[in-house]
């Protein structure tokens, strides 16, 4: 008895599942026939077989081929499927990693280059470093000149104010030291302080562009090369 319910049960599963792919939607369900594809087209898919006739009502594998290659030229070369990678189809992928940048990608400009003993460098923001490098002092790289004239004048002026008033502290001082004792002589120290100060900026301000500082272990051609590079 308990093998003829078993059996009753398969019979029962594979008469449902026959009806479920043949489908209640097709008008043709009762004439349809399985049938290997031919098409060239639809070669290459998870399946090799088909039925006819299918639900748009094709009885021939011919039929269904001439709306198959109908709408197949209106896919383009360059959106074949082979052509796409495998991994990252969507195009807002985030992807961090970026290849490294080589040395030899970036290169020193002319007007940059320093000797090799000078051993200048410059480094990047993605911690690139290209040697014998650096940046030459006539030259308006971060700011415009205009900007650099108004800064220098702007800075002599209060150069020179606090140079005049503080030297006059200092003078005032030396003509007569007994005159200023403590709490006021600290006075006059920050005041010859600040007269260095002021004098030093004068100075350079005096000099312009020139160059003021020279390493004097530097070869007259490595100098030459350097006047050379201030100049450009």
């Amino acid at each position: 008895m308990m093998r003829i319910s078993l059996y009753l049960l398969c019979l029962v599963h594979i008469t449902l599942s026959v009806d479920i792919q043949r489908g209640p939607e097709n008008p043709y369900a009762e004439t349809s026939k399985c049938e290997l594809i031919r098409i060239p087209a639809c070669q290459g898919l998870p399946y090799n077989h088909t039925i006819l006739p299918n639900t748009f009502g094709h009885t021939s594998q011919e039929e269904a081929g001439q709306d198959v290659t109908q709408y197949n030229s209106l896919w383009p070369a360059n959106m074949q499927c082979d052509l796409f990678p495998e991994d990252g189809l969507c195009i807002s992928e985030d992807k961090p990693e970026t290849k490294p940048v080589t040395e030899s990608a970036l290169e020193c400009p002319v007007e940059m280059k320093v000797p090799t003993s000078f051993e200048f460098r410059i480094r990047l923001s993605n911690n690139l470093i290209i040697p014998n490098c650096g940046m030459p002092c006539k030259r308006h790289l971060f700011n415009d000149p205009s900007w650099t004239k108004f800064s220098r004048l702007w800075i002599g002026l209060w150069s020179g104010l606090c140079a005049a008033s503080t030297l006059f502290t200092v003078l005032t001082f030396l003509i007569d030291m007994n005159r200023f004792q403590y709490p006021e002589r600290p006075i006059i120290f920050l005041s010859f302080c600040y007269l260095v100060v002021a004098v030093t900026y004068i100075t350079g301000l005096s000099f312009g562009d020139k160059p003021l500082i020279i390493l004097i272990h530097f070869s007259p051609r490595e100098l030459h090369a350097f006047f050379e590079m201030m100049l450009v």
